[in-house]
């Protein structure tokens, strides 16, 4: 059915549900809130990935530094004694001697995370399309269900179809997964990026593992915090736009702004829009990004976890 037979169905029930109102002249759906199952199954795919890039990055530089070390010690056991019957008498080497080989494993550091990063720019791309898929097709059909429970809050003899599958629709589809799989891949690029800052810094100072592992260990758990915040925000995104798309396309243009909460610093705008309609026609301004307004719906900005609660208002 063409979207605009939907639109006369929304426009006309109201001869039949006005019993159900909350106020006078509207209709209040149920909160669309995602599935936490998706977002978890998404993001433990990414996140399995990005445990073992980290492994075995920090794997690969220890043991460079470890064969230089080794390196170190083996000239310092074939070193001559200063004077015959006096060795060395811990036939060790220096840290001088240590840190001259630290100095030279430059080449063979940027050989071991170039090798890493085509290996991983691969596996991220890979398990960005595959787990962005599957995401998106679930996302697709949690949204046809929950749009619909929510529609039928509105009124028991509301009935309109949540499957539909608009022009508009799959553009929203095509846009979400394209700039989900292209945050999740720019992971491995931004991380070894970084190591490779590292252990330049680490092979100048002279200290080697000392300084590297620390930051090995913090950047970690960086990491995992945002490879979990981005496929977990993407999976907001993606339900988020669907079911704007599916709304429109059925007629329901109208949302009540919902702010979940829950944010260690909340948007203090978005606090203040809590409970107020705006249309899906005509977004309101949700903040400022790069010194311009923005203007969009719940879940657009990034991190955003407010929902939309669907209204069909009525003329006076």
């Amino acid at each position: 059915m063409p979207a605009s037979s939907w639109a006369t169905r929304a426009d006309l029930i109201h001869t039949t549900t006005m019993t159900t109102l909350n106020k006078p002249n509207q209709m209040r759906g149920g909160v669309l809130t995602p599935s936490a199952a998706i977002q978890i199954e998404y993001s433990s795919a990414i996140l399995a990935l990005v445990r073992r890039m980290c492994d075995e990055t920090k794997r690969v530089m220890k043991a460079a530094f470890a064969e230089s070390v080794h390196h170190a010690a083996q000239d310092a056991k074939e070193r001559p004694p200063a004077l015959e019957g006096f060795p060395d008498p811990e036939d060790q080497p220096k840290p001088e001697e240590i840190r001259e080989y630290i100095k030279n494993l430059g080449p063979r550091a940027r050989i071991d995370l170039n090798h890493l990063m085509l290996k991983y720019e691969k596996e991220f791309s890979r398990t960005a399309k595959k787990a962005t898929k599957r995401m998106v097709a679930r996302t697709l059909k949690s949204s046809s269900v929950t749009l619909g429970l929510s529609l039928r809050e509105l009124s028991d003899k509301l009935t309109l179809s949540t499957d539909v599958f608009t022009d508009q629709l799959q553009e929203v589809v095509q846009a979400s997964t394209a700039e989900a799989v292209s945050l999740i891949k720019l992971i491995p690029q931004k991380y070894l990026t970084e190591v490779q800052g590292a252990v330049s810094r680490s092979i100048t100072s002279g200290n080697g593992l000392k300084d590297l592992v620390p930051f090995l260990n913090q950047k970690y758990d960086q990491n995992i915090r945002h490879a979990r915040n981005v496929s977990m925000d993407q999976t907001r995104k993606a339900y988020s736009n669907i079911n704007a798309a599916r709304m429109q396309a059925i007629g329901v243009r109208e949302y009540e702004w919902v702010h979940t909460g829950g944010s260690v610093h909340p948007r203090e705008n978005h606090q203040r829009m809590n409970g107020k309609v705006f249309s899906l026609d005509d977004p309101p301004v949700i903040g400022v990004m790069y010194g311009q307004e923005v203007r969009g719906k719940p879940g657009d900005l990034p991190f955003c976890r407010c929902q939309m609660r669907p209204i069909i208002k009525f003329e006076e």
